[in-house]
């Protein structure tokens, strides 16, 4: 899903949300400032409820006052599940490369895509899978990114033994056929290449422009059954609340009292995609 930074909406009355947990409004109204790192840490009992985090703190500040104290945690793997269920990608990359026999190239991987201010945390989750390569991706994001195939086994590995929950599962057992195809380098060949595009053409958003353009005639393959069978574990509700959930605080003018009243909400957005996106 990747970062897709904060929007702060105007609901009924004087209600600001602010969606995706990062990010404020700046009105006239009391302001909630909480980012996703900060959700995390609060959950693991890590640090109190400290109003001052509705200053302005340097994200580096931040991280450098609280690493030696997280950077030994070890996450609930349930917990890497439901963030990777917000934030994570399985991806199937499919380009043109004329110093290959096809002409064309496919690589495989899986990516969790993150503001920077939530990087420590990314850094957890990179610690406890023990793969893939840390990176800043630019001055707002940072990235980590599994490509080598024995790295990738890993990762295939963690969701089969605590499967995801949301309607990305169906992208994950499509992803891991092309893995195996690709593990197999039966990818190399025409066969094993067409079936690459077959799997592709159901999986995220389906195939590129150009691979539409190049291969018009491709068939696909069915996309795999979603259905929800409940939540597994607490802590899977945690990492995906981390990763994409809001707040809100609404004020408005009260019906029985003088002045005004205030309700403070938590939301989790769970969307069951029945289409690919």
């Amino acid at each position: 899903m990747g970062y897709r930074g904060s929007k702060p909406v105007m609901l009924d009355s004087t209600t600001v949300k602010e969606q995706r947990v990062d990010g404020s409004y700046t009105g006239p109204i009391p302001v909630l400032r909480c980012t996703r790192f900060t959700l995390f840490a609060r959950y693991a009992n890590l640090m109190g409820f400290e109003r001052n985090y509705q200053v302005k703190i340097p994200a580096k500040v931040f991280l450098r006052k609280n690493y030696s104290t997280l950077s030994n945690l070890k996450l609930n793997p349930w917990f890497i599940t439901g963030f990777s269920d917000a934030e994570g990608s399985f991806i199937i990359s499919i380009y043109k490369d004329n110093n290959t026999k096809l002409k064309w190239r496919v690589s495989a991987y899986f990516s969790i895509h993150i503001h920077t201010k939530d990087a420590l945390l990314l850094e957890l989750i990179h610690k406890y899978l023990g793969v893939g390569k840390l990176r800043q991706n630019n001055e707002n994001t940072v990235l980590l990114r599994v490509s080598d195939i024995k790295e990738l086994e890993v990762i295939i590995d963690h969701f089969k033994k605590y499967p995801l929950v949301s309607a990305k599962y169906a992208d994950f057992l499509l992803f891991e056929q092309c893995f195996n195809i690709i593990k197999k380098k039966e990818h190399l060949t025409e066969d094993g290449f067409k079936r690459i595009l077959e799997l592709r053409v159901s999986l995220n958003k389906g195939l590129s422009p150009e691979l539409k353009e190049s291969f018009p005639y491709i068939n696909s393959v069915a996309r795999p059954v979603y259905k929800f069978n409940g939540i597994p574990n607490p802590n899977w509700i945690t990492g995906f609340a981390t990763g994409d959930s809001s707040f809100s605080l609404s004020i408005e003018k009260s019906t029985s009292k003088v002045g005004l009243s205030s309700t403070y909400a938590h939301h989790i957005y769970y969307i069951s995609r029945t289409s690919k996106y």
